[in-house]
């Protein structure tokens, strides 16, 4: 879980420092070549924000199938007490 947390942080990084380019280059893009530099960071963002999401998505995943353990980990020791319980 925490290499895809990290992985998750590195990626929201990732996004931050391209948003910052993209605006940079948005106030700039005069030349051709500044043009070309918006629409490939653009492109790169779309990536990052993909795998971003794919990331979340893993990690959301991950926290459900956690509580879906302790629920049956839980109710297993209800029943146990239960039965423990009825046997007094």
């Amino acid at each position: 879980m925490t290499e895809v947390t990290t992985d998750l942080k590195a990626s929201a990084d990732m996004r931050r420092r391209l948003m910052a380019q993209v605006r940079s280059l948005e106030v700039s893009a005069g030349s051709a070549s500044s043009r070309l530099k918006l629409i490939l960071l653009k492109r790169d963002l779309q990536d990052v924000v993909r795998n971003l999401r794919e990331q979340q998505s893993l990690v959301g995943q991950q926290m459900s199938r956690s509580t879906a353990v302790t629920q049956a980990v839980n109710a297993y020791a209800r029943t146990a007490q239960a039965w423990t319980n009825k046997g007094r």
